[in-house]
Parts: structure tokens; sequence; C-alpha cells
């Protein structure tokens, strides 16, 4: 394969930054940093940057479109709304339940259906339809949408047995974390991740609790490339009952430690768009956290606020913050950091 050297380079100077055109036998024509993104971004988890979009939109009371530019017509789709300046729910729309079907993070309910909430998927994103909670006019929502992709997501529907069992998945390499919901009955979330002691039964709830130990969930079994387990527990495997997975790639699945100092730098080797902490250390509590430019506390009602204090790097982030929630001192916490493409 072609060698990038400087000998085959004739060096520009670019706002006091030298880089390089590249002849001779490489058979590059593009600018030298324009190459050096494109290797830099080959070894990214780009499955993630390229299928992922978190926006806002505006409402309008009509049945509105909107443009995220994922084509999410002949792909499973997730997409998450919530409002930015009043109280309401993070309503959870998936294609693998269907039009219409909603859940909630932030409470226990079981699936809702609302006809005019999520009305299409696309192949530019999403439709909105006239319901209130997610389309009132003159008030700002914040959306997240993620499309199924190999080494990213897969949304898996399953019907609970009761009994120990695994569920295949083709997310096609290591699980990071699953996000599930028992959207029948009136239930936690369970949240397996990765560096948790499997085990020994450690587990997380959608909540704001730390880590727990119950080996009924995940039968104390890590997932593997091309399977996961589930106990008897009715959060991940209640008898006859309709359980979503979300299974998200080891790839973007971090975790750090708390220093409780402002300014830590948390690098994990690319630069974020938006991430998801959570406080895991046994006996703490903690919110989960999701910030782009906005802040949201997933496992709440209320209203979003401007992100001050999570510094997107080039190779991570910079928490500037001492709330217990993402940087406490001898604290543990995981994050999902989806990446830029």
């Amino acid at each position: 394969s072609p060698q990038c050297r400087t000998s085959d380079a004739t060096e520009f100077n670019d706002s006091g930054a030298s880089f390089y055109r590249f002849t001779g036998d490489t058979g590059l024509v593009s600018d030298g940093i324009d190459t050096y993104k494109s290797l830099v971004q080959s070894a990214l988890p780009s499955p993630a940057g390229q299928n992922s979009v978190s926006t806002t939109y505006s409402g309008t009371a009509v049945s509105n479109n909107v443009n995220t530019g994922l084509d999410a017509s002949a792909t499973d789709s997730l997409v998450l709304i919530k409002a930015r300046d009043f109280a309401t729910d993070w309503y959870w729309l998936d294609s693998q339940r269907g039009i219409g079907k909603f859940i909630s993070s932030n409470n226990t309910n079981a699936e809702g259906t609302a006809a005019q909430m999520l009305t299409n998927f696309t192949s530019t994103g999403f439709t909105v339809g006239t319901d209130a909670n997610v389309n009132t006019s003159g008030r700002t929502y914040s959306t997240h949408q993620l499309l199924e992709a190999s080494k990213f997501l897969d949304i898996i529907k399953d019907t609970g047995s009761g009994a120990a069992k695994t569920v295949a998945h083709s997310l096609g390499g290591d699980v990071g974390c699953i996000i599930s919901s028992n959207t029948t009955d009136v239930s936690d979330w369970a949240v397996y991740y990765h560096t948790l002691s499997i085990g020994t039964g450690a587990t997380l709830k959608m909540t704001n609790d730390g880590v727990v130990t119950d080996a009924t969930v995940w039968d104390s079994t890590a997932a593997t490339s091309t399977e996961f387990s589930v106990g008897t527990s009715n959060l991940s495997n209640g008898s006859g009952d309709t359980i979503i997975h979300y299974v998200f790639s080891k790839d973007i699945c971090k975790s750090f430690n708390g220093s409780g100092i402002s300014g830590l730098e948390v690098n994990f080797g690319y630069k974020p768009k938006a991430v998801i902490i959570k406080r895991a250390t046994a006996g703490t509590i903690g919110n989960y956290r999701i910030y782009d430019s906005l802040i949201g506390l997933m496992n709440t009602n209320g209203t979003l606020s401007t992100n001050t204090s999570i510094v997107f790097t080039g190779t991570g982030i910079t928490i500037n913050s001492t709330d217990s929630d993402v940087n406490a001192a001898g604290s543990s916490y995981i994050l999902i950091a989806i990446p830029e493409v």
C-alpha cells in the first residue's frame, strides 16, 4: 500500500500550521490535512457518528417533519424527545415497537400509545404529529435519533419467558451497554454495563441509584459478541411480557474515576458529539446526565439547560464541574460517548 512520506510532499503553511501536499509515488493528490483526517476517522468507532444525530427542533402544532439527515425509512431507529423549556417526560420511540408506542426513562410506567406523537420514520429523519408533548407551537425540543448499525446499536424486541435464557444480538462486536425496559408492566428499567462485576450480579437501574446486586437480571453472565443472558427478573425477562433491549457497542462505552476537581480530562481517543454519564459506585446516587449543547437528566422530567460544564475535546471531554453526578472524588462513572463523524 502507498506510504506517506514528507519527501514526497510540498510543505505549505496555513495560519501558522505546516501541512503537506503529497505527490510522487504515493498516488495521493489531496492535501495532507485531508489525508490525515481520513486516517484518523478510520480509526474511530465511526458507525456511531454516522448513524446518530443530536439536535433541536421547534414545535408547530401541525404535522412536523424533523430533518436529522438520517435515513430511517428502511433501518430500525430509536428516537428520544424531550421538551427543552418545560417539564415533560423523556419519550423513547422506536420502529421495533412501532408507530404510536412510547416509553419514558424518567418513570416506571408501562408502554403508552399516542397516535399523534411520532407518526413516521422517514428518509430524512422522522415526523411528529400534533401531540402537545412533542410538538407545541413556539416550544423547543431536544432530540437524539439513532439508527441500528453494526458495532453501534441493535434494537431487540423480545418476549420474556420468566426462565433464564440467552438473547441473540446482531451488534457485530462486543456489548458495552444494554438498556432494557419491560414495556408490559410497571417496572424499573434495567441497565447492563460491561465494566460492572456482572458475575456477582451487579446491575444498574434507570434511577439515581448506584450499582445494586441482583443476579436475576443478567443471570450473572457477561454478554458475548453474539448474545447476552437474562435471568428470571421481571425487569429483563418477565414471563409473557414484551421487553425492549437497546444494545450498544463496547466501542463507545467508557468509564472513568472522578477527581472532585474541576477540569478533569477524560480521554478516550476521539471527539464526541454527545455523551451520557452515570455515577455507578455502589451506595451512591447519581442521575443519568446527557450532554450535547444542552444538559438533561434522563431519569427526571425537568427542563433542560445550556451545557457549560462539559467541553468536548479532540480526544474526549473536560469536566468543568465538581457535581457529584459527574465528578465526585473516589467515585466511578460509566460513559456512553457518541463520536463526531
